[in-house]
């Protein structure tokens, strides 16, 4: 008798499983490029009235900037470089390049644990269109590659899994997204990453 009504019930929901997918199915609404712009654009207006900005001016202003080379700061522009808008390009540069050289100074520069935040300044920095393979000064005066530092190199400091996944995850979507060339003798390759 249990086993009647274990699968008499698990008919049921198989048949009500299909029923909510078919209505979901025709609920489907196709989207354009179009629709997303113009999410993007509505977005967009919402910061720049956050952050003070005029309507027809910059979403990277003063206020903006002083959360660059943060989670909250660096996104924006990501974003802004992916949708072909010109902003406030030169400014962020700028100060993101101010803020890596002062924490490449400190113990664990730009984080001990952390390798996605060498992966969200490099596409934040590249995104802006700035080169994150030649980005400033460390406290000896060579050039600061946040690629190395924190995809194929990152093994020399600290392991790139060590905050989990994401490490390895952003650490190959970082590497590939100007299809960056892992020097001979790097501490990962790119299959390494893969792997893992």
């Amino acid at each position: 008798m249990t086993k009647r009504v274990i699968s008499v019930f698990l008919c049921v929901l198989c048949v009500i499983s299909s029923i909510s997918f078919i209505v979901s199915a025709k609920e489907n609404k196709e989207y354009t490029s179009d629709n997303f712009l113009s999410v993007a654009d509505g977005i967009i207006a919402w910061k720049k009235a956050d952050n003070g900005s005029e309507p027809d001016g910059y979403l990277i202003n003063d206020k903006y900037l002083e959360n660059a080379g943060t989670t909250p700061g660096d996104w924006y522009p990501i974003a802004l470089g992916r949708l072909g808008i010109q902003d406030n390009n030169e400014g962020y540069l700028a100060v993101i390049k101010d803020r890596v050289e002062e924490r490449y100074r400190e113990s664990g520069r730009l984080s001990a644990a952390k390798a996605t935040e060498w992966h969200r300044i490099a596409l934040a920095v590249l995104a802006m269109g700035g080169d994150p393979t030649n980005f400033g000064t460390d406290e000896n005066g060579a050039p600061i590659n946040l690629i190395a530092d924190g995809t194929y190199d990152r093994g020399k400091t600290t392991p790139l899994g060590r905050q989990g996944i994401n490490g390895w995850i952003w650490g190959l979507i970082t590497l590939d997204s100007m299809r960056y060339a892992v020097p001979d003798g790097a501490y990962n390759t790119r299959d390494d990453i893969i792997v893992e």
